[in-house]
């Protein structure tokens, strides 16, 4: 190894000695400041005496965003006291008990740089800076802003292990991002499971997924391009085969498109970028706004078709549904169905919760026009605040389960349901409903009673999707033609599933 470092940050054992919050003791390692500095100095001292000059770091919480505890002011005096025998610090965010999301994709990239910076100004050894620095291009900006001395990248390594190299190269465009999705990564340590990543379908499986050399170049044919299909096309397509895209709408990414609309899910818009280089890379021909029928797969004469043609939404069997003031959910985020004051949504899985968020801060003041209205003193600071944050709709969402969010990951479950609670979202679990009307809707609560809701304008119903594999059926009847499905049109999947079915797929032919 080339360094040793302590991991000091997250309220993790140096940082309870340090924080007042959770350390109450009444001898010399609690109490004042200086009591409380006297475990992590005596720590350093000796690992120091033991090191000689060895690379010794120190990982801090530049700010523990826990009520009592440590501020970023409290931090850069803490950093300074401790720093006579450190060679840098990696200064990260809050602590895991933090309200404050420290990892999640609705945290803007950077966010947490002030911190390091803040540090910075205190102490006379080099700083790195942490979390949500995912892209060699803002990893330039946070070292040219002197906010830090280097970066630190964890997940983008995953994402993509050849990062630094191609960055090097001035490859950028090659890099595969991390979108800070947590789902192969940090969710799965919660879950004691090994790390894979939404990105990189080799995470975690590299021995397995070496790319196979081109035995044979055939002609396939890809139904789809969400990211199930893209990625296959990708692999496919870096290999050496004939590739060509099939598209029924006028751009690729299929629910790519939708799922980048909520907010904080932007950075799935990435992907989108991401594949549109790549099909031009490997010389991947797209046919849009083309509907492809069973004439249209036998004209084509593939060898191999690539069925990634997606889903159809499940309408729930409830009396009302066909109702003019009734939409699926996706309808909203591509803006084909209408918002209103006041709104109930069916279904409380992911779906139903981001448009839960969506719809409730639908018309509120947008982050640019803060930014302005407030540089220029044209509305105070506390009302533009409020008019940022606030939810500008009503909003109720009805689940049958007892239970929401019951597919979401553990680190992005609690902050979408904390939005939720903080926008004055209604949640109501347990429900059987009955029947929608006009401006109502009458359901049955889980202690068995008669409910009603009324005035509302419209609903929405997020309650699952079916594969849409019509085609696909077609094509299996010619037997003529090696199929593979991906995504859902194979079976309700995630993004990371359909990405690692794609990739699999892709390298196989």
């Amino acid at each position: 190894f080339d360094a040793v470092e302590i991991c000091a940050n997250a309220g993790y054992l140096m940082d309870q000695f340090i924080s007042p919050k959770t350390n109450k003791r009444t001898d010399k390692y609690g109490g004042s400041l200086e009591n409380r500095l006297r475990f992590p100095l005596e720590t350093i001292d000796l690992m120091r005496s033991k090191l000689g000059d060895f690379v010794l770091g120190y990982r801090i919480s530049g700010d523990d965003f826990v009520p009592g505890s440590n501020t970023y002011k409290e931090k850069a005096v803490v950093a300074e006291e401790l720093s006579e025998n450190l060679d840098y610090y990696n200064v990260t965010g809050g602590w895991h008990e933090t309200k404050t999301p420290q990892l999640t994709m609705d945290v803007p990239e950077g966010c947490f740089t002030y911190l390091a910076e803040n540090i910075k100004k205190r102490v006379n050894i080099p700083i790195f800076a942490s979390n949500r620095i995912n892209t060699p291009e803002l990893a330039e900006h946070v070292l040219m802003a002197g906010k830090a001395d280097a970066v630190c990248m964890g997940r983008a390594l995953i994402a993509d292990p050849y990062l630094p190299a191609k960055a090097k190269k001035g490859e950028l465009r090659d890099i595969m991002n991390c979108i800070g999705c947590n789902q192969g990564c940090f969710d799965n340590v919660f879950r004691m499971m090994p790390i894979t990543c939404l990105r990189n379908a080799r995470a975690g499986n590299e021995a397995r997924t070496v790319l196979k050399p081109l035995k044979k170049k055939k002609k396939i044919m890809v139904i789809g391009s969400g990211p199930g299909g893209l990625e296959a096309a990708r692999v496919a397509g870096m290999r050496g085969h004939n590739v060509h895209i099939f598209e029924k709408d006028d751009k690729i990414g299929g629910l790519l498109n939708i799922i980048w609309v909520p907010p904080g899910r932007n950075e799935f818009k990435r992907m989108i970028e991401n594949y549109t280089y790549w099909i031009q890379k490997y010389g991947i021909q797209t046919h849009l706004k083309t509907n492809v029928t069973i004439e249209k797969v036998k004209q084509f004469q593939p060898d191999v078709v690539f069925y990634a043609a997606g889903s159809l939404p499940v309408v729930p069997p409830i009396k009302g549904i066909g109702n003019s003031n009734v939409f699926w959910a996706n309808d909203v985020f591509s803006g084909d169905a209408p918002v209103g004051k006041n709104n109930v949504i069916i279904g409380g899985g992911a779906t139903g919760i981001e448009l839960a968020i969506y719809i409730s801060k639908f018309g509120s003041l947008s982050r640019e026009a803060f930014d302005f209205l407030t540089f220029y003193d044209a509305l105070e600071p506390d009302v533009a605040l409020k008019m940022l944050h606030e939810g500008k709709n009503k909003v109720t969402v009805l689940e049958k389960l007892p239970k929401l969010g019951s597919a979401l990951g553990k680190t992005t479950k609690w902050v979408l349901l904390d939005k939720c609670d903080m926008l004055g979202v209604k949640m109501i679990t347990s429900v059987d409903i009955t029947e929608i009307g006009d401006d109502y809707i009458n359901y049955i609560d889980a202690g068995e009673r008669d409910q009603i809701i009324n005035d509302i304008d419209y609903v929405y119903y997020a309650t699952g999707v079916v594969p849409n594999d019509k085609l696909a059926d077609q094509i299996k009847k010619l037997n003529t033609i090696d199929m593979q499905k991906i995504g859902d049109a194979r079976k309700p999947e995630t993004v990371m599933e359909a990405v690692s079915r794609g990739y699999k797929v892709g390298n196989k032919v």
